[in-house]
């Protein structure tokens, strides 16, 4: 009993031998060996040849031949694959990145490298082969490689196919006519009591009533019939290019004839606003007038532009905002908060933008020396920001809908964006705005000893014998060199006019837009003149 314990040995304790635990990892086949990591429409196109991105699951004690067989399963085009392939990863940041190869063991590619190269799966992986290019033609649908993706059926064409591919897919597809359109057809057969002159041109024949006394008038190819009277119950409605009436279910079928959209809808009197492809043909154009209702008809009303911007340093943040804004575009409705100020834009607050915006990048942006108009000044930093691409669409919106015209370019910088090319015989030193070159033209007219300017004369691209005898030539150097110097602006600023193809206009009907931009001798230098004050006569 009180005998001492004898000591036992110590026993080893037995632990259980922890099981790999696997990880998952994004890895994308390449098709070529490339320096930097795909695009996304570059991943589309992988993806319809069997490429692209795949995740697969790794255990970190796979070997080399383990993890060849896992991607081959993934990859079926991996089997034919000849010369060898390496990964790569493309570290840090979103987007196209430079990739950087992860070099094999002696072991080759291992469960436990990839983990490492990875961060447990939290980096993906681009294969790459070394000596082969992989085909990128688009698989059928029931190929191997789409047997594990989801599958959704193309509403227009009816065909089944993986739901990765069908964004590239519905680009291609032409299809067959919509239910909708089905339907339409197939109530205006059964309609035998109805009028169903939609459109005359000189291949159609057209299609009357069995009445045998109506018989229509001869048009032109590009006239349109007139409809016949509709009973009450049918609703009306107008198209927006040849403003005739006809029933909504007319309506749809002539719209596809007349050029407009068979999908736009009408509100039964009065075009509904559009984008600017939905307007192919413009309507005649006598006065400024109707140059400013043809823009206004081609504001896109489904979808707003929002702008918030506030009262300090607002021309640097309003053209901040104006190009960061993804939402909306400019074609689309403009409307505009500023901090601080509550209230709903129902067209002033937006007019107030346009207005001192506006009167800012005229100030900004452009120098004049005398009444007869502005020039752009010259920046090349402003160029670089898009600064005068923004004021061009700023130009174009606030005539569209209902802010002031920027009335204050010189000629020569209107006739540049409105036809595309410039006349440099018709450029005179008065178009010369800057103040140093404007200054040192003076000095050239009036010295005659021209040596104390040589190096100006120079940097102005005047290569010839500086004299008192060479004085025009050296004056039109000057003035050469201080406008075309501008034609970059003078480009940039045309981009920006595209919306709503207000460059079309220009070029169509310059004379007229003119009125918009230059001012005349009565005018004040400073003033903006509103877009109510442009009456037809």
């Amino acid at each position: 009993m009180f005998k001492k314990k004898q000591k036992t040995a110590n026993t080893p304790i037995q632990s259980k031998a922890t099981a790999w635990k696997p990880f998952t990892i994004n890895i994308c086949l390449l098709n070529k060996i490339t320096e930097t990591s795909p695009s996304p429409s570059d991943k589309l196109e992988l993806l319809q040849a069997g490429l692209g991105k795949r995740t697969i699951t790794v255990s970190s004690n796979m070997n080399h031949s383990e993890l060849c067989k896992l991607l081959e399963a993934e990859f079926p085009k991996m089997r034919s694959l000849t010369g060898g392939w390496l990964l790569y990863k493309a570290p840090g940041g979103s987007g196209r990145r430079r990739l950087t190869v992860v070099p094999p063991d002696s072991e080759g590619y291992t469960g436990s490298l990839i983990k490492m190269a990875t961060t447990s799966g939290k980096t993906a992986l681009y294969m790459v082969p070394l000596q082969d290019e992989l085909c990128l033609d688009p698989l059928p649908f029931s190929a191997e490689e789409f047997v594990k993706m989801p599958k959704v059926e193309c509403r227009t064409c009816q065909t089944t196919m993986p739901l990765p591919v069908l964004y590239m897919h519905v680009k291609s597809c032409g299809g067959t006519q919509s239910a909708d359109d089905n339907e339409i057809t197939g109530a205006d057969n059964d309609d035998d009591d109805e009028v169903k002159i939609v459109a005359v041109t000189a291949s159609t024949e057209t299609t009357a009533t069995p009445n045998p006394t109506f018989s229509p008038t001869p048009t032109t190819p590009l006239q349109t019939c007139s409809p016949a009277p509709t009973t009450s119950y049918e609703e009306e409605g107008q198209c927006p290019i040849c403003l005739e009436i006809f029933t909504q279910r007319q309506l749809l079928i002539h719209a596809s004839i007349c050029g407009d959209s068979v999908l736009q809808s009408f509100d039964g009197s009065s075009p509904t606003s559009g984008s600017p492809e939905h307007h192919n043909q413009s309507p005649d154009i006598q006065c400024p007038d109707d140059v400013l209702k043809l823009l206004a008809s081609r504001v896109d009303n489904s979808k707003d532009f929002k702008i918030c911007v506030s009262r300090t340093d607002f021309f640097q943040r309003a053209l901040v905002q104006w190009q960061r804004q993804k939402k909306g575009t400019p074609g689309n409705t403009l409307r505009v908060t500023f901090l601080g100020k509550a209230g709903v834009d129902s067209g002033a607050i937006r007019k107030e933008f346009l207005t001192d915006l506006i009167g800012e990048i005229e100030k900004r942006l452009f120098e004049h020396q005398e009444w007869s108009g502005k020039s752009p000044i010259y920046s090349l930093s402003d160029l670089e920001k898009g600064y005068f691409r923004t004021a061009g669409e700023v130009f174009s919106v606030s005539l569209a809908q209902g802010g002031p015209a920027p009335r204050f370019l010189r000629q020569w910088c209107f006739d540049y964006p409105s036809a595309g090319d410039l006349d440099e015989a018709n450029l005179t030193k008065d178009d010369v705005d800057d103040a140093e070159l404007f200054e040192l033209i003076q000095k050239v007219e009036e010295e005659t000893d021209l040596s104390a300017w040589t190096n100006d004369i120079i940097s102005c691209g005047y290569t010839g014998l500086i004299k008192p005898d060479n004085k025009e030539a050296i004056i039109r150097s000057i003035v050469l060199h201080a406008t075309l110097r501008l034609i970059p602006l003078l480009k940039q600023l045309r981009k920006g006019l595209q919306v709503y193809n207000f460059v079309d206009i220009l070029k169509d009907h310059c004379g007229l837009c003119e009125h918009f931009f230059v001012p005349t001798a009565v005018d004040d230098d400073n003033e903006m003149i509103s877009l109510t004050e442009t009456p037809c006569p």
